[in-house]
């Protein structure tokens, strides 16, 4: 991942700041969209509440620096990989216990809270 970053400028960056639209569509669809689809399929399968919980977890999960390394060999926009993969990895430490909380209640019934320890030392 370090490598794939080394091929990039400040331009390219600077590219998705002056042209946002394809940021905020990807990451929309990252953090929303996925959960939403998930939850929609976990809803009209026949499968197991473990099952389905499990599929909201993968759902709720950032893209990984596999994402950047294919964007590069496919020659694609990889500081918008990168700028993504970055941003949702900052966001998940938030959504992920939101989404999972609630797929926990929806499919197994439990009202175990999930949280992460922010600012506990």
């Amino acid at each position: 991942m370090f490598g794939v970053g080394l091929s990039l400028t400040i331009t390219d960056f600077i590219h998705i700041f002056r042209h946002p639209r394809a940021f905020f569509t990807a990451l929309s669809a990252q953090m929303i969209g996925l959960p939403i689809i998930a939850f929609a399929i976990s809803l009209l399968m026949p499968i197991p509440a473990v099952l389905k919980v499990g599929f909201i977890i993968l759902s709720a999960s950032p893209g990984g620096a596999t994402s950047g390394f294919l964007t590069y060999l496919w020659r694609g926009n990889v500081a918008l990989s990168l700028s993504l993969t970055a941003v949702n990895s900052f966001l998940t430490l938030f959504s992920i216990p939101i989404v999972v909380n609630l797929g926990l209640r929806v499919f197994l019934g439990k009202e175990t809270e999930l949280h992460l320890p922010f600012g506990k030392r």
